[in-house]
This record gives structure tokens, C-alpha cells and sequence, in this order.
């Protein structure tokens, strides 16, 4: 191959060494939600720090990539080179059994963002989400583009050591921060995300000392992107001879543990560990010849655990035993509250109480009238003018008063030291609930799965979550909600069963799951399109390298990425797809397809 052609070919890589490095991507952008109607959601400006920049870099870059992909598509087109040739070049285009799943997913990933009533934010992005269609696409573009431009070895290594450059630095700053030492807070790293204007405000995360975030939004997703990167570098250690090399690596691999553990990301350590057990599996031999560095790697791995966990105080293993908890919870004493048109219902250990607010009525205790569900006076006693204490000893601790905000009254009702404010006084003569950011609405009472009953604190309260997903599927099997919507589809007006599990009254913006994510947005036969498209990747890969010797660097690479994306669909279970670490999905999955591709054919040049 001739200079020029190398350089050209190694200029069509340069998007995706720069997707390796969207991760890092970080700064200062506020807009509106656009979700100022919503009774449960505060105010509508917002500020961004993490994700917005990531959204443009991951359009602008994967629009860059269609405009190669059909510019070189066109070019083999009206080459002059042999009929024969041009077969070999477009059989790559061609190559439907791998793709045909994959173009479904994307496709109702699309109908589904036209056809939904939240389409807006299926085009400009959601709050905490910022993975529009747009993005969707961006990831089957990068996918394909990975695929057919990956060609030489060198190739695989270039994109391999840029994204091990960029996950350096991710997991450097991560590991100061797991030792109490933010990047983020220095003045110095203000400056990376914030204008000069905001560089001297005081700048809090809602993540405390010492828990690592990076640049990733969230400590959960340091898990997941761990989770695809370890592997690789645990290979690279087995495998490369070059003692710098090795020590390059094992710094890497120092600062991508002590991240992991530093971030507290139970779903993270326990995938990655079931992940690595296909890692010996596949490179069995190779752990055999290095059995004392894969000794003192688990000896330095045992230390770093443990010497996080005794730095936080034992709650690396506390929060692992929580997360594999699966004894069944009590109900919680308060189970429902209905806010109907002439009354509100407490539904509390079984027992209900009943109350209404009687304007003009001559004492405190008749302007709250309370009755038990046979409409039986319940007893109260009066604490002062504007409060009653309730007697009766089904509704230990209850006290109800009157309260007003904006000139209205409402029923304060006091349950387990949580204060509820309730009115039918805003024009239309039905109870409404007073949320936490001043609106009123409507208590939901949603329907639920059954899986999750008694096992709604499963994986730290996302069995709560996930009882209440399950049921809209019903609704969204062909065509989805839309890219980016779930907050809206969510029953996050279920305040009674936020407050029990955990959630408060903090929005629900996403399932905690990759599967329910697509399922519930872009569709259940889309999930199925995305997992037969993950199925054929493995089963081909499993072929591939159980039979392989794993001695080329390709066939080692190509096992690595295997078990790292094995690793990132495990961590989905307990995660869903972020903008943040998604990109190096499905750059390393393009990756992944392009060298199975190519071994099975004999297409991989040196």
C-alpha cells in the first residue's frame, strides 16, 4: 500500500479516536426543559455540565462519519479499479445478516421519536438523559463506520491506544477523587467547564468526598465503563512482552481500579467479576503461563479493595451485601393516599382514614372532618388552634391541621414525621396533593408487576422502579414512547410510593436498565432487534476465539473487546445507556464486528 493511501486511510480513523475521547467532554450549558407544566417538576431552567457538549460532539461526529461513509461508497462506485475489486470492497457494505437487526433497532428507534407526543424532547434532549434520536443514530453510524474502516492491525491498535489514552485520563481523575481530591473543584479544573465569569462560584456535585464520578455524570457509570475497558487492559498485561509497555499498563490498570472501588458501583464490581471469569475461560492458556502476574494482580486488586473499603469505612462491602439482598420487605405501614373529588383516603396498615376540609365550619375539629372507611368519627384532641392529633390508636403519631400557601388553605396531614398538604380550594372543588415544588396534582396510583412485590429494595430500590416499568410495555411493543422520554411516561406522580422506597419526591428520569430503557422508548420489538444484533456479535465471537490460540494481537484484542462489551450488557441489568459511556460501547462493538469480519474472511492486512 502506498504512503498516500496509508495516510488517507489513517485520516478516515481520526472520528473515531475522537469519539474515544467524548467521555471527557465537559462543560457549562443551561436551557429550558421545556417541563414547566409537569406538577412534579421544579423549575425549567436548568444548567448542564456533563452532558449536553457530549450530545453535539456525538451528532457532529457521526454526521462526519455518513458524509466518509457515503463519500467512499461512491468513490468504489466510479473507481476504474476491476469488477472483482469492487465485489470485495462493497461485499463489506454489504454484510446484511450482522447488520439487518441492528437497522431495525435504529429504524423504530426513529418512528418511534415522530410518532410520539414527547417528540420534542426525542429531538433536543431530555433533562439528566441528552440521548436524542439523533444520538441513537449516531451510535448505529459509529458502529458500521468502526466496521468498515477498521481494516489493518494497525488499525485496531491505533484506535486501542487512543482509547486507552482517554480512559487514562478519565480514570486518573477518578482515582483522586476516590482519595479526596477533585479535579473538578480546583480552580485549575473549573476552568475546563465553567466561563471565567462562574470560575469563582462555589461549585458542589451532589456526589460526597471521596466517591469517584470523573467526568462520567454519575459514579454508577464508572462501573459500566470500566466494565468495558479492564479486559483490554488485562490482556495487553498477559500478552505484551515490553516491560514499558507493562508498566504503562499497570499503572492504567492501578488507576481503573482504584476508580472502580472508588466510585462504590456494586453493579460495576459484580459484572466485571462475572465477566472476567469468560476472560478465563477464553485466555485459559495464557493465565496458566502467567499464573505469578495473574497472582500479584489479584494480590494488588484484594489490597485496593479492601484498602478503599477500610477508607470508606466498610461501605464497599456493606453496599454489596445490601445489593444482594433478596429477603423479601415488609409492606410499608403507609400504602396508599387517593386524592379524590370529595375527599382524601389514608390507607395506613390497612386501616383508611378519610378526611375533608369543610369551609366556614365553627371549630378546628369540624373544618377537618376525619372518619375511619365505615365513616366512623375518629377521635383527635386539639394541640393548638390550627392543629388536632389523632387518638385513635390504628394512626399512631397522625396530626392534621390547616395550613396556607398563596392565600389558599390546605390540609396539612402529619404521617411517620412526613408533612402532606392537600386543597380542594384552587378552582375545581377536587383534592389535589401539594408537591415539593409548589404544584398541585393528582396522586397516581399506578399499575405494578407482581415479580416485585415485597422486593421493591432489590438492587438498591431499583426493584421499585422496575415493578412500575414492566407494566408500560404493554403500551409501547412496536413503536416506543420516544428517544429520551421515560420521565415523562414514568408515573412519577406515585408520591406515596417514592417516599416508601427511597425516591422521596425526586423525579424518576430513567429505569435503572438498559432493556426497560429501549424496551419502554423505542420499543419492545426494538430491544429484541438490539439483542439479537448483541447475539450474533457473541455467538460469532465465541466461535471465534474458544477455537483460536489467541497468540495474534488481533485475535486478542477481539477476545478482549468480547468480554468488555459481555461485561457492559451485564452491567445493563442495573444500568441504562448514558451518553457519557455509551460512544465506547459501540465504538469498540464496530470495533469487535470489523475483526471477526475480517479473520473469518482473511481480509485483516498488517
Amino acid at each position: 500500500m502506498s504512503k498516500a493511501k496509508q495516510q488517507k486511510k489513517n485520516r478516515l480513523l481520526l472520528p473515531l479516536i475522537l469519539v474515544a475521547f467524548i467521555p471527557l467532554i465537559m462543560y457549562y450549558h443551561a436551557y429550558d426543559t421545556k417541563l414547566d407544566s409537569y406538577p412534579w417538576f421544579g423549575t425549567a431552567m436548568q444548567v448542564d455540565v456533563f452532558l449536553y457538549y457530549k450530545m453535539v460532539a456525538i451528532i457532529v461526529l457521526s454526521i462526519a462519519m455518513l458524509i466518509c461513509l457515503l463519500g467512499y461508497y461512491y468513490n468504489i462506485k466510479v473507481s476504474s479499479a476491476s469488477k472483482l475489486k469492487k465485489e470485495k470492497e462493497l461485499q463489506v457494505f454489504y454484510s446484511y445478516k450482522t447488520w439487518i437487526p441492528l437497522m431495525i433497532y435504529a429504524t423504530l428507534g426513529l418512528l418511534s421519536t415522530i410518532f410520539s407526543q414527547y417528540s420534542y424532547w426525542g429531538y433536543h434532549g431530555m433533562t439528566q438523559q441528552m440521548e436524542t434520536v439523533w444520538v441513537l443514530l449516531g451510535y448505529v453510524i459509529l458502529t458500521y463506520y468502526g466496521y468498515v474502516f477498521v481494516r489493518t492491525i494497525d488499525d485496531i491498535r491505533t484506535i486501542i491506544k487512543w482509547v486507552l489514552i482517554s480512559s487514562g485520563i478519565v480514570c486518573l481523575i477518578g482515582a483522586f477523587q476516590a482519595f479526596g481530591l477533585d479535579f473538578y473543584k480546583s480552580t485549575f479544573g473549573k476552568y475546563t467547564y465553567l466561563p471565567a465569569s462562574l470560575v469563582n462560584e462555589e461549585v458542589e456535585f451532589v456526589f460526597e468526598k471521596g466517591r469517584s464520578y470523573s467526568s462520567l455524570y454519575n459514579p454508577n457509570y464508572v462501573g459500566v465503563y470500566v466494565s468495558l475497558l479492564l479486559p483490554i487492559i488485562i490482556v495487553l498485561i498477559l500478552v505484551d512482552k515490553n516491560r514499558k509497555m507493562l508498566v504503562a499498563y499497570l499503572s492504567l490498570l492501578a488507576a481503573v481500579i482504584i476508580s472502580l472501588f472508588g466510585s462504590g458501583s456494586k453493579s460495576g464490581i459484580l459484572c466485571i467479576a462475572v465477566s472476567l471469569l469468560l476472560l478465563l475461560v477464553l485466555f485459559r492458556k495464557k493465565v496458566i503461563e502467567q499464573w505469578k502476574l495473574l497472582f500479584v494482580g489479584v494480590l494488588l486488586l484484594c489490597i485496593a479493595f479492601f484498602g478503599v473499603n477500610a477508607l470508606k469505612g466498610n461501605a464497599l462491602i456493606d453496599s454489596l451485601k445490601n445489593a444482594l439482598n433478596t429477603t423479601k420487605s415488609e409492606a410499608p405501614a403507609l400504602s396508599k393516599i387517593e386524592t379524590n373529588d370529595d375527599n382524601v383516603t389514608v390507607v395506613y396498615n390497612g386501616n383508611e382514614l378519610v378526611f375533608q376540609f369543610v369551609e366556614n365550619a365553627k371549630s378546628l375539629e369540624e373544618q377537618l372532618s376525619l372518619t375511619d372507611g365505615s365513616g366512623e368519627k375518629i377521635a383527635v384532641s386539639e394541640i393548638d388552634d390550627a392543629t388536632l392529633s389523632v387518638l385513635d390508636e390504628r394512626f399512631p403519631n397522625f396530626t392534621v391541621g390547616l395550613a396556607t400557601y398563596q392565600d389558599i388553605y390546605y390540609v396539612d396531614i402529619n404521617i411517620d414525621g412526613k408533612a402532606w398538604y392537600f386543597t380542594n380550594q384552587d378552582g375545581d372543588n377536587t383534592y389535589k396533593y401539594l408537591t415539593i415544588v409548589g404544584k398541585l396534582d393528582k396522586i397516581s396510583q399506578p399499575e405494578f408487576s407482581n415479580l416485585f412485590v415485597g422486593k421493591e429494595t432489590f438492587a438498591s430500590n431499583r426493584g421499585f422502579i422496575w415493578s412500575r416499568t414492566l407494566p408500560l410495555l404493554k403500551k409501547y411493543v412496536f413503536l416506543g414512547s420516544g428517544a429520551d422520554s421515560f420521565l415523562l411516561v414514568y408515573p412519577n406522580d406515585e408520591y406515596v410510593g417514592k417516599n416508601n422506597y427511597g425516591y422521596g419526591e425526586q423525579n424518576i428520569t430513567k429505569p435503572h436498565n438498559l432493556y426497560l430503557q429501549i424496551a419502554v422508548q423505542t420499543g419492545v420489538v426494538s430491544l429484541i432487534a438490539f439483542l439479537a444484533f448483541y447475539l450474533i456479535y457473541f455467538v460469532t465471537s465465541i466461535r471465534l476465539y474458544m477455537k483460536s490460540k489467541l497468540e495474534t494481537y488481533e485475535t486478542q484484542i477481539g477476545a478482549a473487546i468480547l468480554v468488555g462489551t459481555f461485561g457492559y450488557m451485564l452491567t445493563g441489568i442495573s444500568n441504562d445507556s448514558c451518553i457519557a459511556v455509551a460512544p465506547i460501547f459501540w465504538l469498540l462493538m464496530g470495533v469487535g464486528i470489523a475483526i471477526n469480519y475480517r479473520l473469518k474472511n482473511g481480509q485483516l492486512e498488517k
